[in-house]
């Protein structure tokens, strides 16, 4: 293990296993603030619908800035900086033109990268001492289908319509997956969720069962990072990369997809999840609960008191199929309802019902 840095909330350290991570400088009481940051960046979401390039509310298209003819709101808006002095000046200088509104819309891939790589040219101090070692994992992604994507609609656009050739595609390459790996989401004032780049914050390792939590400000988008439990000085501080109320199987599916590896976690490793049986489902043959085997390696769901089983893919689709449904606009009451046969409640919380209606935040 070794220190590399220090700062008055907490010290970065390294290791061989997570890599860089902070270890509290002081003892602090729940609700007690650790440390605030503003964005190195801020921009649309990935795979996303257009949107203002300065309020970052969805549009139509109908509105365009006056001088680099992509979507914004109006005058107000294509005056704001962060389009103003970023894509704004790229896209007008080149002439690269807007074709028209798509869902997901992909000329928009390239808006967050470029404003990382122009923020890097304003403030490269910065760069080099908290955004260039963030992780990328550039050595799994290379290998994903996510890495072609990028290299036709971000690496190749940016270098090639935008004109921005003083980026390598090496560089390009790296932006986008410090983006997809470290980048928090935030909403905008309007409502509308972005995302922002906050170096600090992303130092924070991950678990299931943070002691930090944080709140973005919607005006200047900045970030302030409380306890969310006691920290003693030198203990580790944690956030959480997914949300609370989702399944094991959920959280570990997006963990491995998007951040690349598998958390280790204490509610992870337990099959009732500390007892909250986030992951448990009802029996369809008696009053038993379904609960998985091994969650850290994909194994069966068995009953507490009957010999029913369900493999890992089949509790996949059940878990998929219900978010598939909570995207549709489902009521809490009809979703309860349709897989009150299904899904375990317990006897302490509708968890159910609290996961409908976070999602739906």
């Amino acid at each position: 293990m070794q220190c590399s840095n220090t700062n008055h909330s907490f010290q970065i350290h390294r290791n061989d296993t997570v890599g860089r991570y902070a270890v509290a400088n002081s003892h602090y009481k729940p609700g007690d603030e650790i440390f605030s940051e503003t964005p190195f960046a801020i921009g649309p979401k990935s795979d996303g619908p257009p949107v203002c390039l300065g309020c970052h509310i969805p549009v139509d298209c109908s509105t365009v800035c006056t001088s680099c003819k992509w979507p914004v709101c109006g005058r107000t808006c294509e005056t704001i900086s962060t389009h103003k002095e970023a894509e704004c000046i790229v896209f007008t200088r080149a002439k690269v033109p807007f074709q028209g509104p798509a869902n997901p819309c992909l000329q928009y891939e390239c808006i967050m990268p470029i404003r990382v790589l122009l923020a890097k040219l304003r403030n490269n101090e910065r760069w080099s001492r908290e955004v260039e070692m963030m992780e990328s994992h550039n050595l799994a992604r290379c290998t994903q289908p996510i890495w072609k994507f990028n290299e036709v609609n971000i690496v190749k656009y940016i270098r090639g319509p935008c004109k921005l050739g003083i980026f390598t595609e090496e560089l390009i390459h790296a932006v986008c997956g410090i983006l997809e790996c470290n980048a928090f989401e935030a909403y905008a004032k309007c409502g509308y969720p972005i995302r922002c780049l906050y170096p600090k914050l992303a130092i924070l390792s991950h678990n299931c069962v943070s002691n930090t939590m944080h709140s973005i400000d919607s005006e200047s988008f900045r970030v302030t990072v409380y306890a969310s439990t006691t920290i003693r000085d030198g203990e580790e501080l944690f956030s959480s990369y997914t949300y609370s109320l989702w399944p094991t199987l959920v959280r570990n599916e997006f963990l491995l997809d998007s951040k690349y590896f598998q958390c280790q976690c204490k509610r992870c490793s337990d099959p009732l999840e500390m007892g909250t049986h986030m992951s448990s489902l009802l029996c369809d043959n008696c009053d038993g609960i379904l609960t998985c085997e091994s969650p850290m390696n994909r194994g069966n769901w068995k009953c507490s008191h009957c010999a029913n089983c369900r493999t890992y893919l089949e509790v996949k689709t059940i878990f998929t199929t219900l978010q598939r449904e909570i995207d549709q606009n489902l009521t809490g009451e009809e979703l309860l309802v349709k897989y009150n046969i299904v899904v375990y409640r317990s006897s302490t919380v509708e968890r159910f019902s609290l996961l409908m209606m976070f999602c739906k935040r």
